[in-house]
């Protein structure tokens, strides 16, 4: 077992030398007169492989072997830019070991914060904790159906599919699973996104020249800074990409770069993959992709030329993205929910509805969650007072557009979502917005109004001491229950499950005579509790993660008792429903209580009744149809096969 670790250990430097490979390829195809750094190299390479993921995806060609090939491409590529500088490696040794001698604090302490990072990336190889519902019953799911069938593929039933991503965090997710298991998928966020994300902001303070220890209390700030996302979402990841979106947009307008189509690559590139990543950051990436224009045209005056950049970055942007709509309209029934349609997603039929209410409790729940935010917005505020304080240059005309894009995607997650988990949605682009402007702010050198007696170098540490005193704060909890996140085993600790299985022997042989009870071929509802311990080879697997939110038409009747909704399946010849009745599958009435409760917001309310209704009326189905497997805790039922009371 503790082979297991080192195997994913090493299999997440690998991707990231991988990353690093693609990335130098395009910054010399894409900028040939800008050598950046191995951030923007690993991030960039990060694009390329959700870009390409999509064309995997829609041909339906995605495996162990496509994968496996693609990254070792990959690294050819990262060994072939650095063996051709072999030359240069003993002066940058000696150069190293002389810097060392003459700096033996700041090399000591800076070995100090690489260490802290070198153990969150151990703990994100291993094994935390995965969301019971998110991940278990759809997050695990799709990675393992694509690397099984070629594709996501079709699965109607599933709102995870059609609302939260069009795929490109699974896809990733498949790069993982390579040459690990599911116990090891944080690896891709909590590990790469976060390594990428540091290297990201290292090599732009290099760039801007600040101060080493300044500099070194950024990236400890960084290493200490701890994800609030409960599942395997991008977080990590997203936030990488948003920060290279900055550094690449900060380079155009800063350079005047006039090259229409390969400034319409470079802007293309991030933006797409955002908007692949999670449904939640559209929004942002649209501010974002104006604004750039904006400034862009406000810098150079062109209307002509710009336009027409802008005209073919939307077309890149809408080919780069095509394959994973497509796939999704194949699925779902819409190109992208909700801007193209709302497909098969519950509000279609009018049973479902995305119901935001302002009423005194809410009003008073976002005002709590607010506070909450404060973390994040406070930082915001203050930069906001900055930009109305400098004199026009393109720092202040940057600063606007991270900020006004921070601004509003908070504003669109206060409207469209009533503020629910405002931090956790908006950590994304937060975090890296606010370390973009952080950096700008330290490297001084900005004009302000004769009014505002700003010291920019001073306001940049005062925010990174806010951000770090308010991060580790919040991280306490955490490192009081660190315990929680260790296995002990015969006095030696481990990291996570290194040492242990997340799924047994015995479940998969459960799973495996489940799905075996069911004819090759034949279609399964499934609300099981590890959906993704299917063979999607051997069924098509229709992944019911939440009841209503997601069906063929005319929408599964979940109000008008079991008869009806059996009547409804088998109308779309669908025989077989699986459940994990034993633990309800992990949606259990007790835990989802408070979500009834006549305050709680409607949409919330509605998942929470319509997901137990689904389960009481397969339950009611156990009784009058016949159960072909039961195993104590999970059965399988063929509603078409009446049976005598």
């Amino acid at each position: 077992m503790f082979s297991q670790y080192w195997v994913a250990f090493f299999w997440g430097i690998i991707v990231l030398f991988s990353f690093v490979g693609y990335g130098r390829l395009l910054n010399i195809i894409l900028l040939p007169k800008k050598n950046f750094d191995l951030g923007v190299w690993a991030a960039l390479g990060l694009s390329f492989f959700v870009t390409v993921g999509g064309f995997l995806n829609f041909a339906g060609v995605i495996s162990l072997f496509s994968i496996r090939m693609f990254v070792g491409l990959g690294v050819l590529l990262c060994l072939i830019f650095w063996l051709k500088n072999y030359r240069a490696w003993p002066l940058f040794f000696r150069q190293a070991i002389e810097y060392i001698k003459k700096n033996k604090l700041f090399v000591f302490v800076a070995i100090f914060v690489l260490l802290i990072i070198l153990v969150r990336y151990c703990f994100a190889v291993a094994f935390f904790s995965f969301h019971g519902a998110d991940d278990q019953h759809g997050y695990l799911a799709f990675p393992a159906k694509m690397l099984q069938t070629g594709s996501l593929g079709n699965d109607p039933f599933s709102e995870r599919r059609v609302e939260s991503s069009l795929g490109g965090q699974y896809f990733l997710h498949t790069i993982i699973l390579a040459l690990t298991s599911f116990k090891n998928l944080h690896l891709a966020d909590n590990g790469l996104g976060f390594l990428i994300l540091v290297l990201l902001i290292v090599g732009f303070l290099r760039e801007k020249k600040i101060y080493r220890y300044s500099s070194l209390g950024v990236v400890f700030l960084m290493a200490i800074v701890v994800s609030p996302v409960g599942n395997i979402t991008a977080a990590y990841t997203a936030a990488a990409i948003f920060f290279l979106f900055f550094r690449l947009s900060y380079y155009i307008i800063e350079s005047n770069s006039t090259s229409t189509w390969r400034n319409a690559l470079i802007i293309a590139l991030p933006l797409s993959t955002i908007c692949s990543l999670k449904s939640t950051f559209i929004s942002v990436s649209v501010i974002l992709f104006m604004g750039h224009y904006f400034f862009y045209y406000r810098r150079l005056g062109d209307y002509r030329s710009l336009a027409k950049e802008f005209c073919l970055t939307v077309l890149v942007v809408f080919a780069f993205l095509l394959p994973w709509m497509l796939s999704m309209y194949a699925s779902s029934g819409t190109l992208l929910y909700p801007i193209f349609g709302k497909g098969y997603q519950g509000t279609a039929y009018g049973d479902f509805k995305h119901i935001i209410t302002f009423d005194l409790y809410s009003l008073l729940r976002l005002c709590f969650v607010i506070f909450e935010s404060l973390i994040t917005l406070v930082p915001l505020i203050v930069i906001g007072f900055v930009i109305y304080g400098l004199m026009a240059s393109k720092e202040r005309n940057f600063l606007l557009l991270i900020f006004s894009s921070s601004f509003f995607g908070v504003l669109a997650l206060i409207v469209l979502l009533g503020g629910y988990s405002l931090y956790y949605y908006s950590f994304p682009y937060l975090l890296p917005s606010i370390m973009f402007a952080i950096v700008l702010l330290l490297s001084g050198g900005l004009s302000f109004r004769s009014w505002v007696n700003f010291d920019e170098k001073l306001v940049g540490i005062i925010l990174v001491v806010f951000l770090f005193g308010s991060f580790l704060q919040r991280n306490l909890p955490m490192f009081q229950d660190v315990k929680d996140s260790l296995n002990i085993d015969s006095g030696k600790i481990k990291i996570g499950l290194m040492n242990s299985d997340f799924v047994s022997e015995g479940e998969l042989n459960q799973y495996s005579a489940l799905q075996q009870s069911v004819p090759i071929g034949e279609t399964i509802i499934s609300r099981l509790d590890r959906n993704f311990l299917y063979d999607f080879t051997r069924n098509n697997v229709y992944v019911n993660d939440t009841p209503g939110g997601s069906s063929l038409p005319p929408g599964v009747p979940l109000k008008s008792g079991s008869e009806a909704m059996s009547d409804y399946f088998l109308s779309h010849h669908i025989k077989y429903i699986a459940y994990s009745y034993g633990n309800e599958a992990n949606f259990s009435r007790g835990s989802v209580s408070g979500m009834l409760l006549a305050h709680v917001n409607p949409l919330l309310r509605a998942i929470a009744e319509n997901g137990l209704a689904f389960q009481d009326y397969t339950v009611e189905l156990s009784k009058t149809r016949k159960i072909i497997y039961n195993d104590g805790k999970n059965f399988v039922l063929d509603i078409s096969i009446k049976i005598k009371k």
